[in-house]
């Protein structure tokens, strides 16, 4: 197996340069050519790193984790594609943790925490004030909230919630509705609090008023959007909602599922649009009109500011520059009548 050392021979260069090609450390200031003839024959050599060596001399693991709500929701795959993406190109591998899962147990954080079994995390479950946050601030382990603002830490990476919100009411506006229900996520989180104001303030601009009876806030599952949706459909289409969006996918499955054991009729009775687009939407009977958001560069931006945190620079609060796009499909048509 060939060593640093090895490398460095081929290269022509001292063992430190050759450490500081490969580990792309900023500060080296190297000619264009010295730096291709490292890389060069590490590739020739089939050189690699050290992991346990590095880790024993910076005192770090190599990876971060992600901390998140339900590792089986679809719609984290494209955020952590993202992290993925973006750690491997700062060096680091990734952990996908279940937030409600044993390894969030007090104990065995601490033992995450003080044993440096990762370098960094990242949580995407945080409420305004969340005890279990407050308590990795406490730790001193470097972490970005993402997808969620906490009112206790000075930094987070999200996207235009609000925009996502407002697209969709309009294209439903845009379709002639002017009776537009919205069942929400839960209200003690900054993006459930985002996605409502989107909401409110794009109906407010076309002019509607908004039947309060008409806005449910749940809880981003399926389960909780079908009892909503149930209730909202128990006195018929005649005087509820003729479109509904949905602030999940998770939370538009539910209300689809309501709406076809009511008999409402999607989307001759009613049009539904949700928040998070994903292929699967086009499979669906009716296909599913939604909003594209930049989850993939979410994660990317936020392994990056993780990664420069854990080298010291603080963290701060950033909303990804990718504006959502709202794709039409066939659950969304002009009301009836």
């Amino acid at each position: 197996m060939a060593t640093l050392k090895d490398v460095a021979a081929r290269a022509e260069v001292s063992v430190a340069t050759a450490a500081r090609v490969l580990r792309r450390d900023p500060t080296l200031v190297v000619r264009p050519g010295t730096r291709s003839r490292v890389e060069a024959a590490a590739s020739d050599l089939s050189y690699r790193p050290n992991g346990a060596a590095r880790g024993l001399r910076t005192r770090r693991s190599g990876v971060l984790a992600v901390f998140l709500p339900d590792p089986q929701n679809i719609m984290w795959l494209e955020m952590l594609r993202g992290v993925e993406r973006a750690a491997a190109d700062r060096d680091y591998l990734v952990v996908v943790a279940d937030a409600h899962g044993p390894v969030l147990d007090k104990e065995q954080l601490g033992r995450l925490v003080l044993e440096r079994r990762v370098d960094g995390l990242l949580v995407a479950f945080a409420r305004l004030h969340d005890e279990l946050v407050d308590q990795i601030a406490g730790e001193g382990l470097p972490f970005v909230p993402v997808n969620s603002q906490s009112g206790t830490v000075a930094g987070s990476v999200t996207m235009d919630d609000g925009l996502g919100s407002r697209l969709a009411v309009e294209h439903l506006v845009e379709l002639g509705h002017r009776r537009i229900g919205y069942v929400g996520g839960r209200l003690d989180t900054d993006v459930g609090r985002r996605r409502e104001a989107g909401y409110r303030e794009a109906t407010g601009a076309a002019g509607l008023g908004i039947e309060e009876r008409w806005v449910r806030a749940g809880d981003y599952t399926e389960r909780t959007a079908e009892a909503l949706g149930s209730e909202l459909f128990a006195g018929g289409t005649d005087s509820g909602p003729t479109a509904i969006y949905t602030v999940s996918l998770p939370t538009a499955l539910g209300v689809l599922r309501a709406a076809r054991s009511a008999g409402v009729r999607v989307p001759d009775d009613l049009s539904v649009v949700t928040m998070d687009d994903h292929p699967l939407l086009d499979h669906l009977d009716p296909t599913l009109s939604a909003v594209r958001m930049p989850m993939a560069e979410m994660g990317a931006a936020a392994a990056s500011m993780l990664v420069d945190a854990i080298g010291g620079t603080p963290i701060r609060h950033a909303v990804v520059d990718v504006a959502p796009v709202l794709v039409a499909r066939s659950s969304t048509a002009p009301p009836p009548g």
